[in-house]
This record gives structure tokens, sequence and C-alpha cells, in this order.
């Protein structure tokens, strides 16, 4: 290999050159074929619709987040008088509310 600027021979793999500093052009590799063999193609699963993923189940899964408001509410009767109470409630009513709306819509 030799330097393209000043002529002076080169280490293989250079990427200056040690007596003019000129940066020198390495030739990339040419890309390489790859041959997949067939044995080794491993097989895709099919993809479950992730749609379907409470179909059924809805109108129970509403009915559990209707219900754990109850719990929400004894903590804030505990909590009455202290900064939590009203987080608590919102909590527990956006709990209910979505519950109560998945029962409804919910097909079956």
């Amino acid at each position: 290999m030799f330097c393209p600027t000043c002529g002076a021979k080169l280490p293989d793999g250079s990427v200056f050159c040690e007596k003019c500093g000129a940066r020198v052009a390495m030739t990339p590799e040419p890309p390489k074929k790859v041959v997949l063999d067939p044995k080794e193609v491993v097989e895709h699963k099919p993809e479950k619709d992730s749609s379907k993923t409470f179909a059924g189940n809805g109108r129970a899964f509403g009915i559990i987040l209707m219900l754990l408001p109850v719990l929400g509410d004894l903590a804030a009767l505990l909590a009455v008088g202290s900064e939590h109470f009203i987080p608590i409630t919102v909590v527990a009513a956006i709990f209910f509310v979505i519950g109560f709306l998945m029962v409804v819509f919910s097909p079956g």
C-alpha cells in the first residue's frame, strides 16, 4: 500500500501517511453474500389480535373495577381531615366510572 500524495510505502490498514500525514483513502471490501439455509429459518408464530384480549371478560373486569372503590372509600374514611381524603375519593370515583362504562359497553 502506497500514499497517493507522496508515494511513500505504508503498512497495510494505515489511515494516515507516516511521511506526509495525508489521509489514505481505504478501499472498502466488497459486500459478502449471505446465503440462508432453509433449515435454519425460524417459523414465525401467528400474532394474537390484541383487541380480543378481554373478549368476554370485559363485564367481569368492569365489575371488579366497580367494587375496588369500596376499598377506596373505606381508606377515605380513615383519611377524613387529612390531605389524602380528596385524592383517594377522586381515584375511587374514576375507577367506578371506568368499571361502569366497561360493564355497560362490553359485548355479550
